[in-house]
């Protein structure tokens, strides 16, 4: 919502202008997510710039399913694709060599737009000095998944401040 109304994304990262963006949300049931988008189309406003999808049935590895997508992209034009998360999108073992076709397929969106992948993490090391982030080696999942993106951008919970995210970064 934020990038398609030009606000700074996260309230601190400053958006230039309104970006087109396509979210493909998996991870939350549609009949839970509808009422939180709502929410959201109620605080912010709609947005002609916000395609938006919440299709639990879609699989990248089908066929069928990648020719509707691309057609879609084709049609919206957007500046950036998100899919939410990587692990509802196929079929494949996430430590198979099939994660290497998934990520082929991704790939076929990059030539029109970027792409941002959630993918969750690996549960995190904890010692007596807090949270241990081992970078691109907390990415859970085939080893492709570590060298396939441009950049990563870990989220996690601040140790110091209740409530608080901490933003990592790796190009």
């Amino acid at each position: 919502f934020e990038l398609a109304h030009g606000l700074p994304l996260f309230g601190c990262f400053p958006t230039p202008a309104p970006l087109r963006v396509m979210l493909a949300q998996f991870e939350i049931a549609p009949e839970s997510f509808k009422p939180r988008y709502t929410t959201y189309v109620d605080v912010m406003g709609e947005s002609p710039n916000l395609w938006v999808a919440s299709d639990r049935t879609f699989r990248i590895d089908n066929d069928n399913h990648l020719r509707q997508l691309l057609e879609e992209v084709t049609t919206f034009r957007p500046d950036l694709f998100i899919i939410d998360p990587l692990y509802y999108m196929h079929d494949q073992p996430e430590n198979g060599d099939g994660m290497k076709e998934v990520c082929r397929r991704i790939d076929l969106l990059t030539p029109t737009c970027a792409v941002l992948v959630a993918h969750h993490m690996s549960k995190p090391l904890v010692t007596n000095a807090g949270v241990v982030s081992r970078g691109r080696n907390d990415i859970r999942g085939h080893s492709i998944l570590l060298g396939w993106p441009d950049g990563i951008v870990e989220m996690r919970r601040s140790p110091i401040a209740d409530g608080a995210m901490r933003f990592t970064y790796t190009f």
